[in-house]
């Protein structure tokens, strides 16, 4: 989308259209788009059923195809780092849940590097950016841990650390010099852990240190947490509340 002026208000096609958003171009995928990372002239698309597709977007209105990557697992969400692809799959223990590591160095023909069964939780829903270029945090709808991974070696992710919290469910995470947590409690913030442990099968269980929560409350559906500078945006629906009064 392009804007002429910046959009303040309004959901409709007709309330964008007269606010300048106009549309540049369309690819419609064959799977279910749930995450999209743009790099330099590609769109890396996390497409559910589908996999990994790689769109050349290099002409805005006319993006095209230009490699997948699919196995029959469910693509949750994609993140890319140098040469690498990390795409969180998870829909049901049948079909399989995984962390997938795959070389895109060649667009058109990306390769499987490595697969990763996550040691704390049956499917992975979402993953932070890698870290470092050697962390990846990965967490699930369903568990009460974010687990991170050394990506160090890619040819062999290993489990390295778990870090329990305590809401029942957790959204999305984003990972720098802290944890930022989007759980049914709210946004949390932990401190990373060490680094320090021996790598092994044996994950270590981290028990983070809580430094700020944001209580949003009234189950929030907290989708996206990005940051910008000092401030951390938040995607999603809520609800707050001030002087007793839910708003």
């Amino acid at each position: 989308l392009t804007a002429s002026e910046p959009p303040d208000a309004g959901n409709s096609l007709e309330e964008a259209q007269n606010l300048g958003l106009l549309s540049r171009g369309i690819f419609d995928t064959p799977g279910y788009a749930g995450s999209v990372q743009v790099v330099g002239n590609y769109a890396y698309i996390a497409d559910g059923d589908s996999g990994l597709q790689i769109i050349d977007i290099s002409d805005s209105k006319n993006p095209t195809l230009v490699g997948s990557y699919d196995d029959d697992l469910y693509a949750n969400e994609a993140e890319i780092d140098g040469n690498y692809a990390y795409v969180a799959n998870g829909v049901d223990h049948i079909r399989g849940n995984n962390l997938q590591i795959i070389d895109i160095t060649n667009p058109d023909n990306p390769v499987l590097t490595a697969d990763h069964n996550p040691t704390l939780m049956s499917e992975i829903n979402f993953l932070s950016k890698p870290f470092r270029s050697k962390y990846v945090y990965v967490n699930s709808n369903i568990s009460r841990f974010v687990e991170i991974i050394d990506i160090s070696d890619p040819e062999n992710p290993i489990s390295d650390y778990g870090l329990p919290f305590p809401a029942s469910t957790s959204y999305d995470l984003l990972v720098d010099s802290f944890i930022y947590l989007g759980t049914s409690k709210g946004l949390e913030v932990y401190d990373t852990p060490p680094y320090e442990s021996p790598f092994g099968l044996d994950i270590n269980y981290y028990v983070g240190n809580l430094t700020y929560s944001l209580p949003i409350g009234f189950s929030p559906d907290m989708r996206g947490i990005y940051k910008v500078d000092n401030y951390i945006y938040l995607v999603g629906n809520f609800q707050f509340e001030f002087d007793n009064k839910v708003q």
